[in-house]
């Protein structure tokens, strides 16, 4: 059993060192290994490492000593010179997993190789195994779950758990045609392995997820279409891609979603022209610690809610109030343009009741203050009818006190209507903000929530740097001192069907950003290890 189970560490961390490693030589370009995907996978990985290199050239080598800690025994000096197993690496890999549900899932790996023998003599002296020679190929039966095949040019990895003839199914992919490869297949595919990304990822939507799922509902009774409402049939035939690159100061994933048929319906429900502009003066702050917007008609935003039963839980909480108010109302009044800006954080002393258990059992209630800390939100939605709109807030707030012409409720939220926005906000400050108007955000972020259907803008050095205990304990993890901000956004769907959007992690080096994610995670390691540790 415990060699059985140093195979399988040791299988895993082979294929993860073909990832980590990205140095020596470089192979034939005659052999097109993409041709050896499966054309029903369900999702495929593509690791460009002769473009993550050749953009990192300078960092990798002032940083060589990344992977010291990262393997040790047999595997450490293959991560630290993967020539040694025959693996080329300036190169692209390709990671793929096939079926539609966890009982018939694989996962393969589609390896280019500079030299066969080597490669043999390194599978056998270090999985333990005998090489042997079948249909021209070769192959290594590791464990029953997996499996090595390979010719001179090309090695291919498989583990399946639920059975299956792995091997055979590995051979099959060598005989396979080009023309029957995915990316002969699927344009979207096509796409994604064509550009010069470093590393993406594409999805069969439906699939990939029904796989996910099935995998949640065994391990741990949680059904995941069912927890979020998702719909298979409306997913059949929905694609994404992921493309990520590392650059110098930032971690770039541009996006793609290739909508079905029944999912262009929906979005043509929801898109609607960017009109947020006028908001943008509710700012009193150019570098808010946070920033996000939304662009939609509202229409498509009630048909949203009541998909998800938000009505249901609009209506109990209008039961109490002096108006009754539905859900269905909020496309009458609003035009579906919403900008929420959060610029620092208040400390507030609030009156909380606590229960404690006397000597004979009896619950005693005490009363005590308390200090917590609220942000500085403000939030800003754009108003189709505003003369109707004033009537419905002046009834709710006719026995508000006021506060600069701002409904006071509670000391926790501010409302007022002015002209074709209404505007919220959470402090006194804000107040001040909205009433004068004349505030601007960074060039950045005015182009940001512009140009874009949603967006959203994460300031991660100045929430560490509010003086919060839980937000400073953050620093002292080696490299997060490195996170500068998050920029997250979406586009339109343009008329294809393809929703495109952007997700930039910017740091404050100007590292490559491949350096400063594998610090980043590493100094995580380093502080979630030990506590990890005493737990178990």
């Amino acid at each position: 059993m415990a060699k059985l189970l140093k195979k399988n560490v040791i299988i895993a961390s082979f294929c993860i060192s073909s990832v980590a490693a990205l140095f020596t030589s470089c192979g034939s370009a005659e052999v097109q290994h993409s041709n050896f995907i499966p054309a029903n996978a369900c999702a495929v990985i593509n690791i460009n490492t002769k473009e993550i290199f050749s953009d990192a050239f300078f960092d990798l080598i002032a940083n060589n000593d990344l992977t010291d800690d990262v393997a040790s025994g047999p595997l450490s000096d293959l991560i630290k010179n993967p020539a040694n197993a025959g693996i080329q690496r300036l190169t692209k890999y390709h990671f793929f997993a096939t079926g539609s549900n966890f009982v018939d899932a694989k996962i393969g790996a589609i390896l280019p190789l500079n030299d066969s023998e080597l490669f043999a003599d390194y599978i056998e002296k270090n999985f333990d195994v005998e090489v042997l020679s079948d249909n021209d190929l070769l192959v290594a039966d590791i464990t029953l779950e997996h499996k090595l095949v390979w010719n001179e040019t090309t090695a291919i990895y498989y583990y399946g758990t639920f059975g299956g003839d792995l091997i055979k199914e590995a051979e099959d992919l060598f005989k396979q045609e080009a023309d029957n490869s995915l990316a002969a297949k699927d344009s979207t595919f096509a796409f994604a392995l064509n550009n010069d990304s470093h590393l993406s990822a594409w999805f069969r939507n439906d699939d990939f997820v029904n796989m996910v799922d099935s995998g949640l509902d065994i391990a741990f009774n949680f059904k995941l279409f069912e927890t979020l409402s998702i719909k298979k049939e409306a997913m059949k035939g929905a694609k994404s891609l992921f493309m990520v690159n590392f650059n110098n100061g930032n971690v770039k994933v541009s996006q793609r979603q290739y909508l079905t048929p029944t999912q262009i319906n929906v979005n043509n429900e929801f898109d609607k022209p960017n009109n947020i502009s006028g908001l943008l003066p509710m700012a009193s702050k150019q570098d808010p610690l946070f920033a996000s917007s939304i662009s939609l008609k509202p229409e498509g935003l009630v048909d949203f809610l009541k998909e998800y039963k938000i009505d249901k839980a609009w209506d109990m909480q209008m039961e109490n109030s002096p108006i009754k108010f539905k859900i269905d109302q909020l496309s009458q009044f609003f035009e579906g343009d919403i900008l929420a800006l959060v610029n620092g954080f208040d400390e507030i002393e609030k009156e909380i009741n606590t229960t404690s258990m006397d000597d004979e059992g009896n619950d005693i209630v005490t009363q005590k203050t308390i200090k917590i800390k609220i942000p500085q939100l403000s939030i800003g939605l754009t108003v189709k009818n505003p003369t109707r709109l004033k009537g419905i807030l002046n009834l709710f707030a006719s026995a508000l006190p006021k506060v600069e012409g701002f409904s006071n409720f509670n000391d926790e939220l501010y409302f007022a209507l002015k002209e074709e926005y209404l505007f919220i906000t959470t402090t006194p400050q804000g107040i001040t903000a909205l009433n004068n108007l004349t505030g601007k955000l960074t060039p950045e972020l005015t182009k940001l929530i512009s140009a874009n259907r949603t967006s959203a803008y994460i300031n991660i050095g100045g929430i560490i740097n509010q003086g919060d205990s839980k937000a400073a304990a953050l620093g002292f993890i080696e490299g997060i001192g490195n996170l500068k901000n998050i920029i997250i956004s979406e586009k339109v769907m343009d008329k294809y069907g393809v929703v495109e959007g952007e997700t930039i992690i910017n740091f404050s080096n100007k590292d490559n950003g491949l350096i400063t994610t594998i610090k980043l995670f590493q100094g995580i390691g380093k502080a979630v290890g030990p506590m990890v540790s005493a737990f178990l």
